[in-house]
């Protein structure tokens, strides 16, 4: 790990006294910090692909839904029944702001929420065309 990802994990300042340079973790500079829950109450700041992954993996009937937000933008996937979606499918939506902005779509394939969670982590709006999303009426 570098020091940059370490000093971003504990939320920590760096100072190098050599080029007075300072480098502040993203929460430091105002910049969004995506934080990933599951329904198991795990919990992880900035995930990279990896955690990402692992996350949806775990889900199951007991561990039903997971998280991706950035402030008021998120993903979240929930799995069965418990999300309103058929049996063994998930339940995937993403919001941009304002309730108005809240879709919906069920998906078969896990393998297709990873892509989806992945790419709103990386800002690559790409994903967003995979899928039929319906708007919520919320």
């Amino acid at each position: 790990m570098s020091f940059d990802e370490l000093a971003e994990r504990h939320s920590l300042v760096l100072y190098d006294p050599q080029d007075g340079a300072m480098s502040a973790p993203p929460a430091a500079r105002g910049d969004p910090v995506l934080v990933l829950s599951s329904c198991d109450g795990t919990r992880i700041e900035n995930p990279g692909a990896a955690d990402i992954e692992a996350a949806l993996e775990r889900l199951s009937a007991e561990n039903w839904f997971a998280v991706l937000d950035r402030g008021d933008h998120y993903i979240q996937a929930g799995f069965g029944e418990q999300a309103a979606a058929r049996g063994g499918w998930f339940a995937l939506e993403h919001r941009e702001g304002l309730p108005d902005r809240h879709f919906r779509t069920e998906v078969a394939d896990r393998a297709r929420i990873v892509r989806a969670f992945t790419g709103f982590a990386s800002a690559d709006d790409s994903w967003r065309r995979e899928f039929d999303w319906q708007r919520m009426n919320l």
